[in-house]
């Protein structure tokens, strides 16, 4: 499921192979695709300082080549962290990482977040400082954030898995499919923006991971009509496991564009996204058994101090809320804020500039 939804961040940013002036589908894809190439000219990677719920990371893409239809279109790949680890040892120390060092590295940072949150609770000066930075909360479960990323990425480095290009072009193709058959609807107000609505049926694009099927249907983007930025996008189709199938409605909102600085680039600093029906019947049942486990923690959360309750909710409050949309059916919303966008850096972000944005340092 987690492919599904990366695919869904990647479908607003890669190019559309279309028209150029706004009379219709193609044309309105082509003029977005036109300024999104002229705005990324020049572009070769960018990392993007990001927090999810509650978890804070740095995110590095670098401009790969793709080729849609025989044209080649400007994209970027997520570069994975374990990826940019191992590159940043073999630079500093000309040897490169291999996957059980990077499960060694990702032990010491569970480590370090365990002793840090120990210290902090004890009322530790330095520790508590450090909390203070990162806004409170465990320090453990910020660690623990990257250090299971670096975790899968080992997994995947150790079964020679795909980089994230491949991914990449995926996603493009899966865009010329809608630019394709797109249509122009008509026009809506997004967040007091006018925008275009563009819709494709009957995509029929499936896609398949961890046992897993997603086929996507139809597809509504909304696209602003003076930047020719996207605003909304809408993704309807059925995810199968095993012989159960679920509607899955996956929805992207995009706003608080800004010009980053030191580029002509135009992301949005703000992102919600929405899925709902993503839990099939077995799932919910076992998510139910999830929640029966979240009550006793609830309930010991109010025998805590009230200092040590209110850092508690901060770290866990969106992640309960979350589990129980889910539970309930309701789906969940994730809400992604940017914190600031650098463009063309001479290398990637260092391993240590990652684990300081893992426990919240941003110094």
């Amino acid at each position: 499921m987690q492919k599904f939804l990366s695919c869904t961040s990647l479908l607003l940013v890669l190019a559309l192979p279309v028209g150029a002036h706004a009379e219709d589908a193609q044309s309105i894809l082509q003029t977005m695709q036109d300024k999104q190439t002229a705005r990324r000219a020049g572009i070769q990677n960018y990392t993007v300082d990001q927090s999810m719920v509650g978890n804070r990371a740095l995110l590095y893409y670098e401009r790969i080549s793709a080729t849609v239809d025989g044209q080649e279109v400007p994209a970027f790949r997520l570069v994975p962290a374990d990826e940019i680890v191992r590159k940043r040892s073999a630079a500093d120390f000309g040897t490169p990482l291999t996957p059980e060092d990077i499960e060694l590295y990702a032990s010491g940072l569970d480590m370090f977040g365990k002793v840090l949150a120990d210290q902090a609770n004890k009322g530790n000066t330095g520790a508590n400082a450090l909390a203070g930075i990162a806004a409170g909360g465990d320090k453990r479960s910020l660690t623990s954030s990257f250090s299971g990323m670096l975790r899968t990425g080992a997994a995947e480095m150790a079964a020679d898995t795909s980089d994230g290009t491949a991914e990449a072009v995926t996603e493009a193709q899966h865009m010329a499919a809608f630019a394709d058959t797109a249509r122009l609807v008509g026009t809506e107000s997004i967040n007091g923006h006018k925008a275009f609505l563009l819709r494709a049926d009957d995509l029929k694009i499936m896609q398949q991971a961890d046992g897993e099927e997603f086929t996507l249907n139809t597809i509504s983007m909304w696209v602003d009509t003076s930047e020719f930025v996207p605003l909304r996008l809408k993704m309807e189709g059925v995810a199968r496991s095993g012989k159960e199938k679920t509607k899955m409605i996956i929805e992207k909102l995009d706003a608080d564009y800004r010009t980053v600085p030191g580029s002509n680039m135009y992301e949005p600093y703000r992102q919600v996204m929405r899925i709902a029906g993503v839990l099939s019947p077995q799932q919910e049942k076992e998510m139910r058994g999830a929640m029966e486990q979240m009550a006793e923690l609830e309930q010991q959360l109010e025998s805590m101090p009230a200092s040590q309750r209110a850092m508690m909710e901060r770290m866990i409050g969106p992640q309960l809320e979350m589990a129980r949309n889910m539970a309930s059916g309701g789906g969940f919303e994730v809400i992604t804020e940017v914190h600031g966008i650098r463009v063309n850096t001479p290398e990637p972000p260092s391993n240590l500039e990652m684990g300081k944005a893992a426990i919240g340092i941003t110094q």
